[in-house]
């Protein structure tokens, strides 16, 4: 054996693989050139090789110059926008106008032209009545501009909501919402009067800032709502709803302590007590013209009171002395007693054992009707004035004429 010669390992070397290893180099000829030893360096190039460009992924299809077609040169639209064709703008048609004269021109020469099938374009023309439309048009009932005024928190916009709820004005989902609301507020008896608030600081202090407008009807006349405020902060507001007005109602609180508050004798009269706003507005109400005036006693269910007679006797024997002592006659003061919240003695009599009088509605449906001078000089109270450049004044937008 050969003590040079390889271990066999089975599985890693085979016989050959030991054969070569010891076999010897090849001898070398003589006409063999050694060989460079191989690198990695890039290729050699040949002086009369030109380099090749670049090779592009996708390269387009020659076209001969005789098939190209002549193309303008327009650079491409920015976006999907400028690609829509611009809007036309439309031309305004002016159409002449007719006077009633050239109307009726046309209307007489269309009553001889007629065509084949026999249409006559007048005959649409007669059809229209003015009579129909003065039937709509006109309303003989009599229009009254009825003001309510009163001492602040007597009761004056709960009155005229619960006048315009009862007269079908306001329906039942409206009052849902305002009942909620007040309860929202912790109010739970002032619904009636955010039906007359309608500013939210009205809403959230309780009191009345802006005249108060409102309509309602009745088979006899047709009535405007005129809510005047009753502090004594607002008197200019209530000045602009008085000298509006045909008919004054003044509220007067039948609580006990309310009605001395707006009623205070000026002998009794204290620094911290409010002011006498009860007798202010009747005042205001004679200077500014109103010569009928219904007394309303309200808040007569009240617990201090319970429809009590003798309270009621006493009010109007206080203010009925008063009203005499401003110039108003017996004949043009009524008193009846009302309850606002509840409305009693509003729409429908109330039962009761001293009281027979008709309610606040058909008094207002049985008074005369007042007396338009249309001869007398022209009234129109100017309530407000702005400045622009020049003084100007605003007058009411309605014109009252002046009473004798």
């Amino acid at each position: 054996m050969n003590p040079n010669a390889a271990e066999f390992v089975p599985g890693r070397f085979s016989f050959s693989t030991v054969l070569q290893s010891q076999a010897p180099p090849p001898a070398a000829r003589p006409d063999d050139k050694p060989k460079p030893a191989e690198t990695k360096s890039t290729p050699t190039v040949r002086p009369d090789d030109k380099p090749k460009p670049a090779e592009t992924k996708t390269s387009p299809p020659t076209v001969r110059t005789e098939d190209k077609p002549v193309e303008t040169k327009t650079s491409p639209p920015e976006s999907w926008e400028a690609r829509l064709p611009e809007p036309t703008k439309p031309t305004k048609q002016t159409k002449e106008k007719k006077s009633h004269k050239q109307e009726i021109s046309e209307l007489e020469e269309t009553e001889d032209v007629k065509d084949e099938k026999g249409y006559d374009p007048a005959d649409k023309f007669k059809d229209l009545s003015l009579e129909d439309d003065d039937k709509v048009v006109d309303d003989n009932r009599e229009h009254l501009n009825v003001v309510f005024i009163g001492h602040v928190d007597h009761g004056k916009s709960t009155i005229c909501g619960n006048i315009l709820y009862l007269t079908g004005m306001v329906d039942e989902r409206t009052m849902e919402k305002y009942k909620k609301e007040a309860k929202d507020r912790n109010r739970m008896g002032w619904f009636f009067a955010m039906i007359m608030d309608l500013i939210e600081e009205e809403r959230a202090k309780g009191k009345t800032v802006e005249v108060g407008r409102a309509q309602f009807e009745t088979e006899n006349k047709r009535y405007t709502i005129l809510d005047c405020p009753g502090h004594e902060n607002f008197m200019t507001n209530m000045i602009t709803g008085a000298s509006q007005a045909d008919i004054a109602v003044l509220v007067v609180s039948a609580r006990k302590g309310e009605f001395e508050d707006g009623f205070v004798l000026p002998e009794k009269q204290v620094a911290s007590a409010p002011h006498r706003q009860t007798r202010e507005h009747a005042i205001l109400a004679k200077t500014l013209g109103v010569r009928k005036l219904i007394v309303a006693i309200n808040k007569m269910d009240d617990s201090t009171v319970q429809w009590s007679k003798e309270r009621y006797d006493e009010i109007e024997g206080k203010i009925s002395n008063f009203l005499k002592s401003l110039g108003y006659a017996s004949s043009d003061v009524i008193f009846l007693p009302v309850s606002g919240l509840t409305g009693i003695n509003i729409k429908d009599s109330m039962t009761s054992d001293w009281y027979h009088g008709p309610p606040l509605l058909t008094i207002l449906d049985t008074l005369k009707s007042l007396d338009r001078l249309d001869k007398a000089p022209l009234y129109i109270p100017v309530l407000g004035r702005f400045k622009d450049c020049l003084l100007y004044t605003s007058p009411s937008p309605r014109d009252r004429q002046k009473s004798r």
